[in-house]
């Protein structure tokens, strides 16, 4: 029984991780949004009239480089997964050599 009690205190502790080695998700897509806003409400910071808060976020995204920091692109139905990120690594490095 002791063996056991021993046992259970690392695979509670590294239980996330093991899922996400069994199952391949990942919350990328979440954590890409959050970056996106918390980006977006940066853009607004040093601002005191709150009346120009909304259009200087929309600039912002409007500018090229601004679109190109909110442009995500996702698949559909579809969970993106960690080792797609790693296969077109893959497929990058080869075909630059």
């Amino acid at each position: 029984m002791d063996e056991t009690t021993r046992l259970a205190f690392p695979i509670e502790t590294f239980w996330p991780a093991v899922l996400v080695a069994l199952t391949d998700d990942t919350n990328a897509r979440t954590e890409g949004f959050n970056r996106i806003i918390k980006q977006t409400k940066r853009v607004g910071c040093e601002l005191t009239n709150m009346d120009s808060y909304p259009g200087r976020i929309m600039v912002h995204i409007a500018s090229p480089q601004g679109r190109e920091e909110h442009e995500i692109r996702y698949r559909p139905a579809q969970v993106r997964r960690a080792r797609d990120a790693v296969f077109r690594a893959l497929v990058l490095a080869r075909s630059s050599n």
